[in-house]
């Protein structure tokens, strides 16, 4: 796989963890190709991965909505972003995911010019 851009479609934030203020990312073919492989390669289970592509910015709880609208029109980010590389990440932590320090990557590839 070639190295590519995504283009950004918003700033946005929700209740979950882990897209606690984000940058939602407009779909485009290599990350659905992306997504099915590793659907296809880790296999899907009852619920497959939904691909909703986006690039975390903040992973916190207990910020009021209105806390993450004000950080959300604070943000000045850039319109693409190049991805030259891809990585799969596991928690070694299997009752709380959120405990960053067993997070390690189990996959990580350079992509071609």
């Amino acid at each position: 796989m070639r190295k590519f851009e995504v283009e950004k479609e918003s700033i946005k934030h929700s209740n979950l963890w882990h897209k606690t203020l984000y940058i939602q990312i407009k779909n485009n073919p290599n990350l659905t190709m992306i997504s099915k492989r590793l659907n296809k390669t880790f296999g899907s289970g009852e619920s497959p991965y939904l691909l909703y592509p986006h690039i975390s910015l903040l992973y916190k709880e207990g910020l009021s909505a209105k806390e993450k609208d004000r950080l959300a029109k604070k943000l000045k980010v850039f319109e693409k972003y190049f991805v030259s590389s891809i990585a799969v990440v596991t928690s070694e932590n299997i009752k709380d995911a959120r405990d960053y320090g067993s997070w390690r990557v189990v996959f990580e590839k350079e992509l071609e010019q």
